[in-house]
């Protein structure tokens, strides 16, 4: 017969990867690990508070998003660089993403946000968040076969059904591999 967890056991879960914190901190990998999981954790209300912030402080900067199945990090580089600005961070998801929005301050003029989703209905939520003017798409793959079931079904979540800037300004290269 098979044993349900219980409360006790989740918390001796939890106690037990507090323990590993402090071995984990001594080494690089071990921090970004550290790192990755507090991100993680603190999505639910980074999330909200990007979008606050976003529509409030940040709502005079031009946010240029760049998302797509491959080539993100390298167009959302080059965009920056075209831009004179600095290049954004490769992490673009969750957290991530909500701190890059966090990251906007009300006299930077421009931004540029790099965007990826790993399951349908994320790139709308994100959308919310990041309130692009501009969107880059750069192609569209089966990269994400096992979540997005389809190359359409990825198209329309990545390009169709994605972010849209307010007055529709898009750059597009859509490509299917």
């Amino acid at each position: 017969m098979e044993r349900r967890p219980r409360a006790a056991d989740a918390g001796s879960s939890l106690l037990s990867k507090a323990k590993r914190v402090p071995r984990l901190l001594r080494t690089p990998f071990g921090r970004l690990v550290v790192r990755r999981g507090l991100f993680e954790v603190l999505w639910p209300l980074l999330g909200p508070l990007a979008h606050v912030h976003r529509t409030t402080l940040g709502r005079r900067t031009r946010v240029v998003a760049v998302v797509g199945s491959f080539g993100k990090t390298t167009a959302a580089h080059a965009v920056s660089r075209a831009l004179a600005l600095k290049s954004p961070e490769g992490w673009n998801s969750k957290s991530y993403l909500a701190a890059s929005v966090l990251r906007l301050r009300p006299w930077v003029r421009r931004a540029v946000i790099e965007v990826g989703i790993s399951r349908p209905g994320q790139m709308v939520e994100y959308a919310r968040i990041v309130r692009p003017d501009v969107v880059v798409v750069t192609s569209i793959g089966s990269e994400h076969g096992s979540s997005l079931v389809t190359l359409d079904v990825t198209r329309n979540e990545e390009g169709g059904d994605g972010p849209r800037a307010p007055s529709g300004r898009h750059c597009c290269s859509l490509r299917r591999r």
